[in-house]
């Protein structure tokens, strides 16, 4: 940003300053005391007058109104996040080396305000150094925090508490962990320590991700066990996340769950890195939390490959490198970063991104469009498949329904490639050769038993998708080998019987027939 665009903001901070009563510009000038006065951006502002009577406003009782309600959750928020203890705030961003822009943000509360129940008073009052260093070199995201479970939990249960709907709703929630044997509030009071959440890695098949939460008083650790059924004195063990096996530990004061991957013996640490050795610099190691983001190359290339074609389009992804530190200080909340890209990079990158969220529904719709020509494509397959078994097997299709009817067409080599029998907007991955249940597909042709002798075959469905593939659409396989995409009555498709029933209306099936399908369906739950 140009040095004239610099002055013209501080002439305007200046502006305020004159235009604002004495306390306000005191306030702008506590702020404005922590941020960079030159660079390429600065922004300063003061609570807004009448801004605590606004807060005063917002009903505390909804009275089954939902506007009101509304209300009642924005008081909420507003007061747990500590919005209406700041009295002013700046922001700044300055380019302080080549390709190195340094961000800080001051939000002033004063020292009182920092005294009163809010999330500011979950963080420690004293920093400590931060690990940033000791990251893997190949670190893609990691956030670290130290706060105070019982505080925090205490903040935004008394918050919620004061409105008696929201107090009825914790009050349940509260009764149905006690239920299941779980106190709520010693678990809060366990997490008083560390929170981080760290991923690395360069491609899917190697990330490695792991969380650690605090469990001071081992209280956590004894839930856990218990909810999975582990003897207590259990430190170890793997459990299954999402496909993947992670490795849970509980000791030492905390809870850690990690994936199995070992990290590169190339991957090294942050602290090695040229890059962030300069952001550390710029930022200090020391605080109440960071936050890291590492575009790295490897893993940007991964990305792009991933990417559909249309987005590549408007979607201008390099690598990129970010951290930040926050430090509670005794009259605020003080953020600085560094990072390879200036702040109105990031706007411009943000105004991308708001053309990308407008053209992201139609984006999906034409993904969508693409899956079901897929299931189009595999249903004739599956067609074909099955008009050739009848051929071999005196006219009749295979007699079991559901997927092990399915499965004769792969053990007679009608039909080898299982892709076929994945829908893509729900992919599957059967074992070599074998259809499970969870195959998406519902064949019904054994209630048919002879294709010759099926009356009307445009009508008459054979195979066709389970709900939940394409919401509104059930793709569907008729016995004379022809593919619709239908459109369930109503916009949402969640029974199989939906599909027979409008099938029935259509053709009027005899109640012989409407049996024997609907029977058929069944067989395939």
């Amino acid at each position: 940003m140009s040095k004239r665009l610099s002055i013209f903001l501080l002439m305007l901070a200046g502006l305020t300053l004159l235009a604002s009563p004495a306390e306000d510009s005191r306030n702008l000038k506590k702020a404005m005391s922590k941020v960079d006065l030159g660079g390429e951006f600065l922004n300063v502002q003061v609570t807004p007058r009448g801004y605590q009577e606004f807060l005063k406003a917002l009903p505390t009782t909804a009275n089954g109104n939902m506007d009101l309600l509304s209300g009642v959750i924005v008081r909420a928020i507003y007061r747990i996040s500590g919005s209406h203890l700041v009295k002013s705030g700046a922001a700044s961003s300055k380019e302080v080396a080549p390709g190195c822009w340094v961000f800080k943000s001051y939000l002033y509360t004063g020292k009182e305000n920092m005294l009163l129940p809010s999330i500011f008073s979950a963080f420690p009052a004293k920093s400590k150094q931060l690990d940033i260093a000791q990251l893997p070199g190949d670190t893609i995201l990691a956030f670290s925090f130290d706060a105070d479970g019982e505080t925090l939990y205490n903040v935004i249960i008394n918050e919620l508490k004061s409105s008696p709907e929201l107090a009825q709703i914790i009050g349940n929630f509260e009764m149905l962990a006690e239920q299941k044997g779980i106190n709520i509030s010693k678990c809060m009071m366990s997490m008083n320590g560390n929170f981080k959440f760290v991923v690395a890695g360069s491609s899917p098949n190697n990330f490695r991700i792991s969380l650690t939460i605090p469990d001071k008083n081992g209280t956590l650790g004894a839930v856990i066990r218990r909810m999975l059924n582990l003897p207590a004195d259990t430190t170890q063990t793997q459990i299954p996340a999402f496909f993947i096996p992670v490795k849970l530990n509980m000791a030492a004061g905390k809870v850690s769950l990690q994936t199995a991957a070992p990290a590169p013996a190339n991957a090294g640490v942050l602290g090695n890195d040229p890059t962030f050795r300069n952001y550390i610099s710029r930022t200090g190691s020391a605080g109440n939390g960071y936050f890291l983001m590492n575009g790295h190359s490897q893993i940007v290339q991964t990305a792009r490959a991933m990417m559909p074609p249309q987005v590549k389009a408007v979607v201008d992804l390099k690598p990129f490198s970010m951290l930040g530190i926050f430090q509670r200080q005794p009259e605020g909340i003080y953020s600085v970063a560094a990072a390879d890209f200036s702040l109105t990079s990031a706007a411009g990158k943000g105004v991308i991104a708001m053309f990308g969220g407008i053209m992201l529904p139609a984006l999906n719709a034409a993904r969508e469009r693409a899956r079901m020509a897929v299931c189009v494509s595999n249903l004739k397959q599956i067609g074909l498949a099955l008009m050739m078994y009848a051929q071999d097997n005196n006219e009749k299709y295979p007699a079991p329904n559901g997927h092990r009817g399915l499965q004769l067409l792969i053990d007679k080599e009608y039909l080898t490639d299982m892709k076929a029998f994945s829908c893509p907007s729900s992919p599957i991955l059967y074992p070599p050769a074998k259809l499970t249940s969870a195959c998406p597909y519902i064949y019904i042709g054994g209630a048919l038993d002879s294709a010759a002798k099926i009356k009307n075959p445009s009508a008459v469905p054979v195979v066709f998708e389970k709900p939940g593939n394409h919401k509104k659409h059930a793709i569907v396989l008729f016995a004379d080998g022809h593919v619709e995409m239908l459109v369930i009555p109503g916009g949402k498709y969640t029974d199989p019987a939906q599909v027979i029933g409008l099938l029935s209306k259509r053709a009027d099936f005899s109640p012989e027939m409407l049996n024997k399908l609907l029977h058929a369906v069944v067989e395939n739950q």
